[in-house]
This record gives C-alpha cells, sequence and structure tokens, in this order.
C-alpha cells in the first residue's frame, strides 16, 4: 500500500536544500558490527556521554514505508546536524534534540496483516541491544530519548554504527527489502519536520485503532480526521470492514 508515499515524498522536498553532514550509501555492507548484549542496557546519567531526545527537548521517530520500488536508497545513512561523536566531545551541555525518520521499501503486504507488520518493524528498535547504548521507552510512538555511554563514544560510536545495526535488523524481517535511516540532531530542522512526522504518527495511530475495532462508524472514531484526509486509509478500512 502508498500509506506513506507522499510523506516520503514531503520528506525529500524538505530536505532538497540541505546537504547531510554525514553521508554513506552502502552502510549496512560496510560499516563494523558493533558488540551486542543479551541484556537491556542501563545507562546512568554521570556514565553517558551523549543523551539524544531528552524529554524536554524536541524529538520525532517515525517509520514510513513503501512497496514502491525506488523510493528507498538501500543502506543510507544520512545525518543531519552534529554526530555523536562531535557531541560528547562537545564542551557545551552533552544533550541534543532528536529526530529519526526510518524509511523502508517493503514486499507487499496484505490488508489484514498491515499493522502486525508494522508492529513488527516498530519492535526493532526496543529488541536491538548494542553495547554501551540505551533506548528509553516513551508512551507516544512518535518520539525517542536514548543514551550512549562515554566508553562507547570513545570507542567510535556514530550514527553511522546505530544505522548500520538498525538497517541490518529490518532488513531481517521476511517483508522488507530495503532500509534507510535519517538522524537529525539540529534544532531548526527537527521542528520544521515535525509537523510531518506528526502526520506520520497519526497514520500509525489510526492503524492501529482500524485493528483493535474494525467499525464503520467513522463519525465516532478517535482516527476519523486523518482518515478523512487520507484516501489510502479509507480504501483500507472498507477492505478491512466485516460483510
Amino acid at each position: 500500500m502508498s500509506l506513506f508515499e507522499s510523506q516520503i515524498a514531503q520528506l525529500r522536498q524538505s530536505l532538497s536544500g540541505r546537504a547531510p553532514d554525514v553521508c554513506l550509501e552502502t552502510a549496512s555492507e560496510n560499516a563494523r558490527r558493533w558488540p551486542r548484549s543479551a541484556a537491556k542496557q542501563m545507562i546512568l546519567e554521570q556514565d553517558t556521554g551523549t543523551e539524544l531526545g531528552n524529554g524536554s527537548l524536541p524529538s520525532f521517530a517515525a517509520i514510513l514505508w513503501t512497496e514502491t520500488p525506488g523510493l528507498v536508497t538501500d543502506g543510507a545513512v544520512r545525518v543531519y546536524g552534529q554526530d555523536i561523536p562531535q557531541i560528547a566531545g562537545s564542551d557545551g551541555a552533552k544533550s541534543r534534540p532528536f529526530g529519526k525518520a526510518v524509511l523502508l521499501e517493503t514486499d507487499t503486504i496484505p490488508a489484514n496483516e498491515l499493522f502486525a507488520a508494522f508492529e513488527k518493524m516498530d519492535a526493532v528498535r526496543f529488541d536491538m541491544n548494542l553495547d554501551g547504548y540505551m533506548l528509553r521507552g516513551f508512551t507516544q510512538r512518535n518520539r525517542e530519548w536514548s543514551r550512549v555511554s562515554a566508553g562507547a563514544c570513545r570507542s567510535g560510536f556514530s550514527f553511522l554504527t546505530l544505522g548500520s545495526e538498525l538497517i541490518r535488523d529490518y532488513k531481517a524481517l521476511p517483508f522488507v527489502k530495503g532500509a534507510e535511516l535519517l538522524f537529525f540532531t539540529e534544532n531548526a530542522l527537527i521542528r520544521t519536520l515535525a509537523p510531518l512526522m506528526e502526520t506520520c504518527a497519526k497514520i500509525a495511530g489510526a492503524l492501529n485503532t482500524m485493528f483493535e475495532n474494525i467499525s464503520m462508524d467513522c463519525k465516532n472514531c478517535d482516527a476519523h480526521a486523518i482518515c478523512e484526509d487520507f484516501d489510502e486509509l479509507r480504501r483500507l478500512h472498507r477492505r478491512l470492514a466485516p460483510e
């Protein structure tokens, strides 16, 4: 389905005049693997080298997927703003606003399997236990708060590291054909992209509502406003609704 193709196009347009500060096109193949832990990491404030998306700072995290070939640059990791080593080595605050956009090319996913597939995509970030990296929990799907330990920063942990490991895990999902990671630490750009990413979160929320309660009582549905704006959501709803 083409749920996020418009948002992918808008994201590309928003970034068309802004070259990334770091860009690698074949990250998952060329980047060295980072050690993984059997357990979740716990990084205390005094052991933190870099903190991203602290609850008091702007933050977004979104997954945008498409079945159309060519819209996703497989293996690409792009960073807009300072990379993790620069933040950790700065004289100022080690906390930064943070944005992350995951762009995925997928196989055709049957309508009745769409939300289950999305849940598997979303779980990747929580299931990946990298040494020296801690993802803090959020009740809001569209935010992300993480810490990188000072030791990991000294050992060279960067967004290339994080992006490469995420790409490997996304592509381990049987229906994912390609993955691209965009990271943002520039405050102005994060604020500019926030409304678009909020729309992506609302689309994901509408999917959740649909699959929890398949009903055609649209006027009394919490997702009514967002569905009214997107033909693809309405078509999906009609396909899922009981006869």
